[in-house]
């Protein structure tokens, strides 16, 4: 209890006046060591408050002792069944914040104790809650789905940096729980309406970036004020980031591009020059990296080749030549590195791509990623079929490129965007994403004449309104000449 109460009171203490303790002063960590050397005699109040007390005390101090955390951890597994919900709170908070990697039975009892009790969790300490399970991996939805309500309540009282905290977390974990369904636009809305959002100094850069990653992880349509303010504020600041964070920024203003037009040249030629620098000096750099910065620049249509050819050239270890897969990359990303692929070869036609050798494993992985075809394609399908068009090819491939409703022989064809294709937009309807433009860019280059349908258009109409709609979409002279 001495203990405890003391790393209570030096917390307290260092809150009001934070320049009475420093990291040579050799007590503060006599203490730690203390504790972790007894931790075994604390009951879980006593650890919970202990690690808390440890981490306020250690952001002051600009320190991280994972160890401790470690021992506390260790200490707590022998006494699970006594944690009540108040005391998971306050435990879990600074474990997440030391990056302490949780046993599994830990977690699960965590996770399930808040979930029963979940009414008796402590709206002081939500956002620290829900942002400590995301961040040590917690991926439960049911879990999620409790918390969220509370957290959604309390969105408006919370630090304008505590919000972008939160629609980033909850962004991740929409993009990695497939079987959840949050609404999650109201507070992308209240984020943006922020008064201060276009206010925040450069030296947040950060906070900003974070903000642009959310969006993308979300598929939600940036607004043009915001995106804009982001990209001035990221090109200034472009030395302050890690390569990685770099790419995950480019990545996301590639993604959350409202049009086929490039409008981020500034911030592209900062991106590239900063790349170079990196593989000059051979600086860390991994194959999901280069993944993500091939595609980023073949997005936005990035005009000069040499960086294609550099990272392409440096990926080239990293795919087989046997298989549509292998231990470093995924399918998926094999999928996006043949769009790559296709772009480098239109776009720089006159020169041979680094990635021709392994083209055709790479087709083959994107293949095996494209979904199959929906009702709504099958539906427009039968509905040509009956205004006399029975000549088309239903999923068509060209190059790889799959062709919902094609006519070869006239090189028309009528691509069906579903979802995927599509930012959410909290103002209006869904917008055209980066990627679905990108593959009409592709299409078109290939000497495709296009149709768009779009799946909100027409998802719930029936055969004959379906006819109607078709009329309507495609030119009269169009209709007859392909009949």
């Amino acid at each position: 209890n001495t203990l405890t109460n003391t790393l209570s009171s030096i917390k307290n203490f260092i809150k009001l006046r934070p320049e009475i303790i420093s990291k040579s002063d050799k007590r503060l960590y006599r203490l730690f060591g203390t504790i972790a050397a007894r931790a075994e005699e604390f009951n879980s109040v006593q650890l919970s408050v202990s690690a808390h007390a440890c981490m306020v005390i250690e952001k002051r101090l600009k320190t991280k002792s994972v160890q401790f955390y470690q021992v506390l951890t260790q200490v707590a597994l022998s006494k699970l069944e006594s944690f009540k919900i108040l005391h998971v709170s306050v435990f879990i908070i600074p474990l997440a914040w030391a990056q302490v990697q949780l046993p599994r039975i830990l977690l699960d009892i965590f996770t399930q104790t808040t979930i029963r009790n979940i009414r008796a969790v402590n709206v002081q300490y939500i956002y620290d809650m829900f942002h400590a399970f995301v961040q040590i991996g917690v991926r439960s939805s049911k879990l999620y789905t409790e918390l969220f309500p509370i957290l959604q309540d309390k969105f408006a009282s919370f630090p304008f940096e505590e919000k972008i905290d939160i629609v980033s977390d909850v962004a991740t974990i929409q993009k990695e729980i497939t079987d959840m369904e949050l609404n999650f636009l109201p507070l992308f809305a209240a984020i943006n309406s922020h008064g201060n959002i276009y206010c925040i100094p450069t030296s947040s850069h950060l906070y900003l970036t974070k903000l642009i990653w959310s969006f993308a992880y979300a598929k939600i349509q940036v607004p043009n004020k915001l995106y804009q303010s982001t990209l001035t504020t990221s090109t200034s600041k472009i030395q302050a980031f890690s390569i990685q964070h770099l790419i995950l920024t480019a990545w996301s203003f590639a993604t959350t591009l409202d049009s086929e037009k490039m409008t981020c040249e500034r911030f592209f030629k900062a991106f590239v020059h900063r790349l170079n620098e990196t593989l000059e000096y051979r600086q860390n750099l991994n194959e999901k990296d280069i993944v993500h910065a091939l595609w980023s620049l073949a997005l936005v249509g990035y005009p000069e080749s040499a960086i294609f050819d550099t990272l392409s050239h440096a990926l080239l270890p990293h795919i087989s030549s046997s298989s549509g897969s292998n231990d470093s990359l995924n399918r998926f990303e094999l999928s996006l590195i043949y769009l790559v692929y296709l772009h480098y070869r239109f776009t720089f036609s006159e020169k041979t791509c680094p990635l021709e050798k392994y083209a055709d494993n790479l087709r083959i992985a994107y293949l095996k990623v494209e979904p199959f075809p929906s009702k709504l394609q099958r539906d427009l399908s039968a509905s040509l079929e009956i205004l006399g068009t029975p000549s088309h090819s239903f999923d068509y491939i060209d190059h790889g490129l799959l062709l919902h409703i094609a006519f070869p022989k006239k090189r028309y064809a009528i691509i069906v965007h579903g979802p995927s294709h599509f930012h959410m937009y909290y103002k209006s309807e869904p917008r055209l994403n980066a990627t679905g433009h990108f593959k009409l860019r592709l299409l078109r280059h290939l000497g495709w004449a296009l149709t768009n349908v779009y799946y909100y258009e027409c998802e719930h109409k029936q055969p004959q309104d379906l006819q109607n709609f078709l009329q309507k979409k495609i030119p009269k002279a169009t209709l007859e000449n392909l009949s």
